[in-house]
């Protein structure tokens, strides 16, 4: 994220600094004229609709119309749908956030001067109007429901399924897990 300070002292363009990064075989980004993109990086591959802002975006990501995004890492493949709302998150790759879901807000513990963080891990599917609070840490491979349904177990106020199916909140400098 400090690549996106314009203040930083490291340059890029030096070709003294060789960059080596994984090689992802995208289309070109398409962004429409509606979409508001401001001090991000989009990747190949992304079709933006919707708004980035102060935001990293991975190859093949897709941001419905009214998708906002805000301090936030969004990992490869991702796909966030209509409406849906991203603040201060890291979104691991190959996640599917429903329709009015909403991701982490900004949050500050005790005069910190950073907010905390919301992480959501490898494959997970967010559900339509599912409201994941600040702080917490999703594990990987996880379906997430608005409402209760059979055999469903609920970890604070989300209900899920999976193996896995574990929250953790972040408290200070360690994990609870709930």
């Amino acid at each position: 994220m400090d690549l996106l300070d314009s203040k930083i002292d490291l340059n890029l363009n030096d070709d003294n600094w060789k960059i080596y990064s994984r090689l992802y075989n995208f289309s070109p980004s398409y962004i429409t004229d509606e979409a508001k993109v401001n001090n991000s990086v989009i990747s190949n591959g992304c079709h933006i609709y919707g708004e980035i802002k102060n935001s990293i975006v991975f190859p093949g990501v897709y941001v419905a119309e009214g998708a906002k995004i805000d301090h936030s890492i969004i990992m490869p493949e991702t796909v966030i749908k209509e409406d849906a709302i991203i603040n201060y998150s890291v979104i691991s790759q190959k996640v599917k956030i429903g329709k009015g879901a909403i991701i982490g807000e900004k949050v500050l513990l005790n005069d910190q001067k950073n907010p905390q963080i919301t992480v959501i891990g490898d494959d997970v599917t967010i559900g339509d109007k599912v409201k994941i609070k600040s702080g917490l840490m999703i594990e990987n491979d996880i379906i997430l429901r608005q409402e209760k349904k059979d055999n469903q177990k609920s970890l604070n106020g989300l209900y899920g399924e999976g193996e896995n199916f574990k929250v953790y909140i972040y408290e200070w400098s360690y994990l609870i897990e709930q």
